[in-house]
Parts: structure tokens; sequence; C-alpha cells
């Protein structure tokens, strides 16, 4: 190539180079939107100043609200409260009125015991109180005599305070017969073994016939009228978690439906086995 050649194809270059420039700065938005402007408004008048470029703002409302968390986990359902009742007394079981996983009412008789010995053990105790009334009686009757006595100087001190001194033991053993008629009673009354509040039987292997010995567990009752959820979150979900917040969930024997619950207690340690927060 000949040095006259090269000028001539620089000169080339740079012609190109400016005719795309041009071109770029008549088809940019903004030399677009002057000439749209310019073709709505018609020409500036002579001297006048250039417009001034506009600047386009976009504007969000921004709205906070509280998103929900969605977690699939593993949990264990257990009833509201359950309990093992007891005998309290010993005897035989004459009657039992339930069965394993029937519902029973607050206050149903579940199992029956033998009342016999306890009815006769109230019996006897009503015995004892009424002769400690009518010994409280006459020591009352005597102590008002030596009281009477000891006024005209008839009766001595002595006399005065054993008399006195009956009387008061004579009330204890009035006291102590009534406490033993009480007792009595109540025992009786244990021979019905019924249920604390409303549930499900979910154990009751008892026949009648068989003895009873006090303290003895006869069966197990539930209160599902409600349904405690536990599970473990992590560190980082268990801080979107309060007290009273509500929870929808499902359980895999109702796929199909949806439960309402809310939280009732969040744990502030986790477990060292899960290193999970127990809610």
């Amino acid at each position: 190539m000949t040095g006259k050649t090269v000028p001539m194809v620089v000169l080339a270059l740079a012609a190109v180079a400016l005719l795309g420039a041009l071109l770029m700065f008549r088809t940019s938005p903004d030399a677009v939107a002057r000439r749209e402007r310019v073709e709505a408004t018609g020409p500036a008048p002579a001297g006048a100043a250039p417009p001034e470029p506009m600047l386009a703002v976009e504007a969000h409302l921004v709205v906070r609200e509280i998103g929900s968390v969605s977690a699939e986990l593993s949990a264990v359902l257990a009833p509201i409260r359950s309990v093992v009742v007891a005998a309290e007394v010993g005897g035989q079981v004459v009657a039992v009125n339930a069965e394993e996983h029937e519902r029973v009412e607050a206050g149903a008789v579940l199992i029956e015991i033998e009342r016999t010995f306890l009815e006769a053990a109230v019996e006897r105790a009503r015995a004892q109180l009424l002769r400690a009334k009518a010994a409280h009686g006459l020591a009352v009757t005597e102590l008002e005599r030596q009281r009477g006595l000891a006024e005209r100087d008839v009766a001595s001190e002595a006399q005065l305070d054993r008399a006195s001194n009956q009387e008061r033991a004579s009330y204890a053993a009035m006291l102590d017969a009534r406490a033993a008629l009480s007792d009595a009673r109540t025992r009786l009354e244990k021979t019905a073994i019924t249920a604390p509040f409303a549930g499900i039987v979910n154990s009751l292997d008892l026949e009648p016939g068989a003895y009873l010995q006090p303290g003895q567990a006869v069966v197990e009752l539930l209160d599902l009228s409600a349904i405690e959820v536990e599970f473990g979150v992590t560190d980082q979900e268990v801080v979107a978690l309060q007290v009273g917040d509500p929870v929808s969930l499902r359980v895999d024997v109702f796929p199909e439906e949806w439960f309402d619950g809310t939280v009732a207690q969040v744990g502030h340690a986790a477990d060292e086995r899960t290193r999970k927060y127990p809610v």
C-alpha cells in the first residue's frame, strides 16, 4: 500500500464514524421526543432558550404486609389433657360401666366397687357420733351443775375443774366421731369411680369380680375437645413465631382438610438432640 492510500483510508473511516454518530443522535429517545414537541407546538421563537431536558420518574406504592410462612414439618398430635384414674379404696369390682374407646361425660360412673363393708363402717361411725354427742351433753350438764354449786360454795374448785375438763374431753371426742363419720362417707362415695372430665376411654382392662387395691390404676381418660400439636423449628423460623399467632395445618389422615390452630407456647431453648426449638 502506498503512502497516499493510507490517509484516504483513515479519512473514509472517520467519515463512516461521523455518520454513525449523527444517525444515533437523530434516533435517540431524547431527539425523537424533541422533534415530536416541535411538530406539536411549532418552531421555537428566535432567540428563545432551548427547552430543558425532562426527567422521567417512576413512582411505586410500597405497602407493608404480614406474610405467612409455610413449612412441612413432622409433628406429634396429643390430647389437650389426659389422666389415669386409680382406685382410692380397695374392694371387689361389681360393675364396669364403660368400654375402651367409648366417649363418657364428666361425672359418669365408670367402675363400681363393693359397698357393703363401707356402708357398715358408715353406720358404726354414725353410732359413735351419737354416743359422743350424748356424752358431751351429759358433760355440759354436769359442768353447769358444778358451776352452780361453786357459786353457793358447795362444790370445790377441784370438782369444778374436773367437770370442765370432762366437758372439753367429751367435745373433742364428739369432733373425732364426726370426722370419722365424714371419712367413712367419703370412702363409701369412692366406691364409684367416676370420670373427672368428658373424654374418651383410652384403656380399661377390667372385669367384674376383680379385686382392686387402693392406688391401683384402672382407666386412662383422654380429653379430645382440643388437640395439641408439638413440632420443632429452626432458629430462623422460631423468631417469626409468637404466642397467639394463627396457624393452619393438615394431617395425613385428612389430606384435603385444613385445621386452624393457635400457637400456645414457643420454646426458648433448642432440643439438645434435634437442635430445634419446640413449638
